[in-house]
């Protein structure tokens, strides 16, 4: 965990011209601290690593212990009756004067000293004092090595600009439909049109299987060119037929726009090129029963980063020739119908996808890439680059590279979906196919038939995920043991704080603001990235800093909503002295009130910015919290005088009548509606941080089960079916392979 400090910290400069500081702004309590060019940085502690925080036990020897919920012991409140009770400020750190502070990190101002890509100073490898940070999420210290990405075009880079004009805001809007009408291949997964629906950042979602298919040549007599067809038909028709196939519902693509790309991609992209060669010998009667093969391997011997040749990237063969096809060739027939899936691994999979992201038909990944031999170690034996790796390296900024794909929006999203799918189907058809040296029959034997009641043996050879996959059963099975040994060992946890991402941090609104702008929805990975830096500095304040005490123990799981932000879930354990004991206690360390706008002006902002709830109810009855009519998180809770439990072992937070109100959407709402939270953790990160007491012995085993639930559909089997030849022809979606459950 990184640690925000109680002192000024200052970022030292670096060889760029782009030298920046990371200041977090002392508390008005804080001693001042001597100047020094050097971060005050602390080491990082990560909550969630074994045998780092706390001593766990082997889970699987342990039994699940019964935990018997015992009520609270809360004094009275009246002063007279209690003295003991004030607060010590020695045992409870949290109880210090209230902060002005926030966390920032400023600006992405740093480069990899091997390939270029931005970075903040907090994203660096080791967490040593160090005027030269180095950084491994791009390029590997060097090991990867790829070609940059050329300039945008100028057509483009008029339509991409932030200051473009209505045409430039029509056409962001819309990329990913320009880019469809446009697209050589179809897009095989399942929208999930529910994250559409949500309040929020704009969220590409997929469902179930990802799949890129093409059709033939030309259509079949009768119907309408589509995708790559439309590159060989009738080019009197092209554009007529572009609009036609890609107009939206609430608004038609702009003839001007389709009509300019038509002519930019004619000059520019070398897919593009080959298919409109093909187009002219089509034509002629003895090349009529001809098919497109798009060369899969790469020659690597002594040009291995120069883009291919025409003649290189795609040849025609004789329709009725065996050819001998790499598995990584995309063959293309004359006329037929359906459609055929083509490989993730060729190196044209996203450029004939994403024409507007790669406007000259570059390369992607294929599985020829070599290392770098000057920065690959010599106890390395892979040789080439991991699909991972790519993709790693593509999605960096970089000054001197051409930014089409950074700007790219919600094309952008699309294809960072597209890559991550891609990436996890690959590494499930490793595991189908290297069963046996993973030892993966260990998970088939009595023990797992058992276990899932088959007693028939008709299961049995099913392909099984190993712990090691994320997300598995068994992965999320083991780390739900894990946390019932740390209850075994110390007892129930005392905090459970859940940690949302603000998409308004000046990290993620003024990074790379001239390109992308300043929403969060263009710029996923940023929020990914700055998203990480912040819970790092909040799990340093949770243990080196002792925000709430001494921590001995915890868990986090962090979660992307389908809105597209992440949030993270975090169990603590404090230590014995640090306890929650008393009403009290829990008074000075979280509130359900707002505070007084007049005595406390930032806690005020930020509790009515963050911590509001609604309005819902009959003041906003289509909220997404509502369910039958109600509110599904029993909003608005009644107003209490003190902090008590109730018959179920829950905390009922003191939640006073004082008058203070704040405006939300067309309702005041007051203490009723306030999520508990602590103020200075509030101010500190300004984003919505929700802390609860959770120390019932009821409530445990449920906590612990709805951290390691996993997403939806988390039970993941792979399971083996008749896989067709690769040139069979379907109709519709191709059959499965893999069988996600």
């Amino acid at each position: 965990m990184s640690s925000a400090g109680q002192s000024t910290n200052l970022i030292p400069g670096h060889s760029s011209n782009r030298k920046r500081r990371r200041v977090m702004v002392a508390p008005s309590f804080a001693p001042p601290t001597p100047a020094s060019n050097l971060p005050q940085r602390r080491r990082v502690s990560r909550i969630d690593r074994r045998s780092r925080l706390f001593p766990l036990l082997e889970a699987s020897s342990l039994p699940i212990p019964e935990i018997s919920a015992e009520p609270l012991q809360f004094p009275s409140a009246d002063p007279s009756t209690a003295p003991s009770l004030t607060p010590d400020p020695s045992i409870l750190p949290a109880r210090q004067p209230q902060f002005t502070r926030t966390i920032t990190h400023g600006l992405p101002d740093y480069e990899c000293q091997f390939c270029g890509a931005r970075f903040w100073y907090e994203e660096r490898l080791s967490r040593h004092r160090s005027t030269t940070p180095i950084y491994t999420m791009c390029c590997q210290k060097g090991r990867v090595r790829l070609p940059f990405l050329q300039e945008t075009p100028p057509y483009l880079e008029q339509l991409l600009g932030i200051n473009g004009g209505p045409m430039a805001v029509h056409f962001r809007e819309h990329i990913r439909s320009y880019n469809a009408a446009f697209s050589f291949t179809s897009f095989g997964a399942q929208l999930d049109a529910r994250a559409s629906r949500t309040r929020g950042p704009y969220s590409f979602v997929i469902c179930g299987e990802n799949y890129h298919c093409m059709g033939s040549l030309l259509p079949v007599d009768g119907q309408r060119p589509r995708y790559s067809q439309l590159y060989v038909f009738d080019p009197h028709t092209e554009l007529a037929d572009r609009l036609h196939h890609f107009s939206l519902p609430d608004a038609s693509l702009r003839p001007d726009i389709v009509s300019g790309l038509m002519k930019l991609f004619d000059v520019t992209n070398e897919l593009v090129k080959s298919f409109r060669r093909i187009r002219s010998q089509l034509a002629d009667p003895v090349t009529a029963n001809m098919r497109l093969r798009i060369v899969g391997a790469r020659d690597t011997t002594n040009r291995q980063y120069d883009l291919p040749t025409g003649s290189e990237l795609a040849g025609l063969i004789p329709g009725d020739f065996v050819p001998d096809k790499g598995e990584r060739d995309i063959i293309i027939d004359h006329r037929s119908e359906g459609l055929k899936r083509i490989t993730s691994v060729n190196p044209k999979f996203d450029a004939l996808h994403f024409p507007v992201l790669f406007p000259y038909g570059e390369d992607g990944f294929h599985v020829q890439i070599p290392y770098d031999p000057v920065h690959v170690p010599a106890t390395l034996k892979r040789k080439y680059i991991t699909q991972r790796e790519y993709y790693a390296f593509r999605l960096q900024h970089r000054d001197d590279e051409g930014q089409t794909l950074m700007r790219g929006g919600k094309a952008l999203q699309h294809y960072i979906v597209d890559a991550f799918s891609t990436v996890e189907q690959n590494r499930l058809y490793y595991l189908r196919t290297h069963q046996e040296e993973l030892r993966a029959e260990l998970y088939q034997g009595l023990t797992d038939a058992f276990d899932r009641g088959d007693v028939t043996g008709d299961d049995v050879g099913h392909v099984v995920l190993p712990s090691s996959y994320t997300g598995s059963p068994r992965y999320m099975k083991q780390l739900y043991l894990d946390a019932m040994a740390v209850v075994h060992h110390h007892g129930s946890p005392d905090l459970f704080i859940t940690f949302t991402c603000n998409s308004q941090w000046p990290e993620i609104t003024e990074s790379f603001r001239e390109l992308c702008g300043t929403r969060s929805e263009l710029k996923p990975q940023i929020v990914a990235r700055v998203f990480r830096m912040k819970l790092n500095d909040l799990e340093d304040e949770l243990t080196r800093s002792q925000f709430f005490g001494k921590t001995v123990a915890g868990i986090k799981t962090v979660e992307f909503q389908k809105r597209g932000l992440p949030h993270v879930h975090i169990l603590l354990w404090l230590d014995e002295k640090h306890k929650l004991n008393s009403a009290v206690d829990i008074d000075a360390t979280i509130t359900a009130e707002l505070p007084d706008p007049e005595q406390d002006p930032v806690g005020y902002e930020m509790a009515t910015k963050f911590m509001l709830h609604g309005p819902c109810g009959s003041d906003n009855p289509s909220n997404v919290c509502m369910k039958d009519g109600s509110c599904s998180k029993i909003f608005p809770k009644s107003f209490n005088s003190e902090t008590t439990t109730d018959q179920y072992g829950y905390t009922v937070y003191r939640r006073r009548d004082t008058g203070i109100s704040a405006p939300k959407g067309s309702a005041v709402l007051d203490n009723r509606y306030i999520v508990p939270y602590n103020r200075n953790l509030l101010v500190l990160f300004q984003a919505h941080i929700n802390v609860e007491l959770c120390h019932q012995g009821r409530l445990i085993k449920y906590l612990f089960k709805y951290i390691t639930k996993g997403p939806d559909r988390s039970m993941v089997v792979a399971e083996s079916h008749d896989q067709p030849s690769s040139s069979s022809t379907v109709t519709g979606p191709p059959p499965p392979i893999d069988e996600i459950k």
